[in-house]
């Protein structure tokens, strides 16, 4: 496994999960993913030619669950979802940036005979679903981001309003802070978003190339980062987490790589992706292809530096855009321009 260490922190790769695919175990443009006990829901975009978007929902094992929600306007349907959180009573909320309205479904769902490794028959129940389209306050335009706070409400980043609204769970608006612009307390297209332990705000200011620190009740404390492309800089950052320590953990999406920092502020590591090898959904696909080919293997590079090359390409991230820490100190990274998601530990040493 890789280490990196800083500043008395050790970075440890673990494993990762990864198989492009429009449907079943695997992605295809994944934009978000959330922790929920030893579950993982992801989604799945697709693009624009070929609207394939799915929630998945599979254990941390890579055992594949099942699967929901599909293309369109109706009743929980979506376009362009963006972004996921989890109530705790297990319900799952999908915020479409076409649509501007969050979907809630029944996470446990219901299955329909017995569940097997690469079961289709996983049926969450869809609930609800609420949010209008506009400018005003309580209105939504381009939700982008969720988090739930400790009393159970929803904090929403609007990457079209330049704001963060915060809402109750049956989508009833409390407040709203932030406008557009390049100064304190203002966004240019905000994108993801997490509360640490003390209920401090962390939003990823993906125009700006930052990421910004408010109390609870809105109000500037900090930023993280700045615009650029070196070690410790950000250029379109989608996704923010926050450990147990304060660590601020943010993927730069368009420079393929997740900065790390400390409490203060200050740089600690920059991490480039370390993953190597097949996942085990990619090695069940190799497997198939290696038995329908009659036993012909896969044609072997000879050329040690084409290999090494190709290997270190491999091992990158590629279009990070979200990133999640679960209650064991498991750090998800999830990669929209490769649909996969690498794993990561940090000790204290």
């Amino acid at each position: 496994m890789t280490t990196k260490q800083s500043r008395g922190r050790n970075f440890q790769y673990s494993y990762h999960i990864a198989k492009p695919a429009p449907g079943g175990p695997g992605f295809r443009n994944p934009v978000d993913m959330v922790f929920y006990e030893n579950m993982i829901f992801a989604i799945s975009r697709g693009t624009e030619g070929e609207p394939c978007g799915r929630v998945g929902k599979f254990t941390k094992d890579e055992r594949f669950v099942g699967q929901f929600a599909t293309y369109g306007t109706g009743d929980g349907q979506f376009i362009w979802p963006t972004a996921l959180a989890v109530d705790e009573q297990g319900l799952v909320y999908m915020a479409d940036e076409w649509l501007n309205r969050v979907s809630v479904y029944d996470g446990n769902g219901e299955w329909e005979g017995e569940i097997l490794e690469t079961s289709d028959k996983f049926k969450p129940n869809y609930l609800r679903h609420w949010g209008k389209s506009g400018s005003e306050l309580g209105e939504l335009d381009g939700p982008a981001g969720m988090v739930f706070d400790q009393d159970h409400n929803l904090y929403i980043t609007e990457n079209q309003n330049h704001r963060v609204s915060k809402f109750t769970k049956d989508g009833e608006f409390l407040f709203a802070f932030g406008n557009q612009g390049s100064g304190e307390g203002e966004f240019m297209n905000p994108w993801g978003i997490n509360i640490d332990a003390n209920g401090d705000i962390y939003v990823a200011d993906w125009g700006n190339g930052r990421v910004q620190k408010f109390s609870p009740d809105g109000s500037f404390i900090m930023s993280f980062g700045s615009y650029g492309q070196d070690e410790g800089e950000l250029d379109r950052p989608g996704g923010v987490a926050v450990d147990k320590d304060g660590d601020v953990f943010i993927t730069d999406w368009w420079g393929n790589k997740v900065e790390v920092f400390d409490p203060e502020g200050k740089h600690l590591i920059t991490l480039n992706g370390d993953a190597t090898g097949l996942s085990k959904w990619g090695q069940e696909v190799a497997d198939a292809n290696l038995a329908g080919s009659g036993g012909q293997g896969a044609v072997a590079i000879e050329d040690p530096e084409l290999a090494a090359k190709i290997e270190e390409g491999n091992k990158s991230f590629g279009r990070p855009k979200a990133i999640r820490i679960d209650e064991d100190g498991l750090i998800g990274i999830l990669e929209e321009g490769k649909s996969r998601i690498q794993f990561y530990y940090k000790n204290m040493s």
